[in-house]
């Protein structure tokens, strides 16, 4: 999959036995690719810029054929049972969310079923299509004794609420299901869609490497208050974040007004004051914290774990950790696969 950060591709290989809130998952293996010149089309297609029909179809096919290219790395001569393509997300705004990807460089290549829009079913039943991890971490993730929350840092900030499961473990066959039934996600904030665009136009540079831009920059309160009231506002609709939500037109205010070092330090501040506070409303809780490693670079995680006084746990589901948006993806897609049904998000 690809995702709002438009930073690269991730393929996670996973092996699944059992089925439903039963199964067991195991990540085997991953591999990564970047977009290249495809990313800031992609990029400039996702911010509604006007596109062709026949450069929308080229991108959708480009996007494909890097698809095909990064599972046959992944696979070798292997042949998987099931494959998962997200696509790229172009616009999200429910009830309406796009994903693009044409499938058939892939299937051309692989005998496997092959699933994609994993949010239009969702969507249309009324939900926001989005988050769509938090099944999938609930089965990975769920602990016995401890609530977590996990944090999924990307485009947009995400994250999965998982009480301990004291209060379920000796109740009937339905307490996983009852379990399920308290587990809350939603999405926080924009993060390095807000971030990454900041070091794009003021630097020149993809991203800001360790933070280190931010680092060197002061908080503005002013600054800071008024992203917070854009923040809150969106969080205020209680829907999912996307196009329109990315903050854009805060940077365009405050950038003849301050340093850019500390317009990115500043929204680093306020996008990890919003994540505190929903980490907050759930009191004594294990954070975990999933990104990829062009995530961890770009949106400065060494600011966030300075911020939290490293109280925030980067997530392993291995030593392949950069790997965990996919495979989620892809374990998610297994349990709507084997037709386990799930209300709207």
């Amino acid at each position: 999959m690809t995702g709002t950060s438009v930073d690269g591709i991730d393929a996670a290989l996973i092996e699944v036995e059992g089925a439903g809130l039963a199964m067991h998952a195991g990540f085997l293996k991953g591999a990564s690719a970047p977009l290249g010149s495809l990313g800031s089309r992609l990029r400039e297609f996702a911010s509604n810029s006007p596109q062709c029909a026949e450069e929308v179809a080229q991108m959708a096919m480009t996007l494909g054929k890097i698809h095909a290219e990064v599972l046959r790395e992944l696979l070798g001569d292997a042949e998987p049972d099931l494959i998962v393509l997200h696509g790229q997300t172009v616009f999200h705004r429910p009830p309406l969310s796009w994903q693009l990807i044409n499938p058939w460089p892939v299937a051309a290549q692989f005998k496997a079923e092959i699933i994609i829009d994993l949010r239009g079913a969702d969507l249309a039943a009324g939900g926001q299509g989005a988050p769509i991890t938090p099944l999938a971490d609930f089965i990975l993730f769920r602990n016995d004794t401890r609530a977590r929350v996990i944090l999924n840092f990307g485009g947009f900030i995400n994250y999965t609420f998982i009480p301990d499961g004291s209060n379920f473990l000796r109740s009937s066959s339905q307490s996983n299901e009852a379990w399920l039934n308290e587990v809350q996600g939603g999405d926080i904030s924009p993060c390095n869609q807000l971030l990454d665009s900041i070091v794009r136009k003021s630097f020149g540079m993809p991203y800001d490497d360790g933070g280190a831009i931010a680092m060197q920059g002061m908080v503005d309160e002013r600054a800071q208050q008024s992203l917070l009231r854009r923040l809150k506002h969106a969080e205020s609709a209680t829907r999912s974040l996307g196009t329109g939500d990315e903050a854009f037109e805060w940077h365009d205010e405050f950038k003849g007004l301050l340093e850019p070092a500390d317009i990115l330090r500043t929204a680093c501040a306020a996008i990890a004051d919003r994540v505190a506070g929903v980490i907050a409303k759930y009191g004594d809780v294990d954070v975990l914290a999933a990104l990829t490693k062009p995530l961890r670079q770009s949106m400065g995680f060494n600011f966030f774990q300075v911020y939290f006084r490293n109280h925030m746990i980067p997530l392993n589901l291995s030593k392949h950790s950069s790997q965990k948006p996919s495979s989620l993806t892809a374990w998610l897609s297994h349990i709507t696969f084997a037709h386990f049904t799930h209300p709207p998000l």
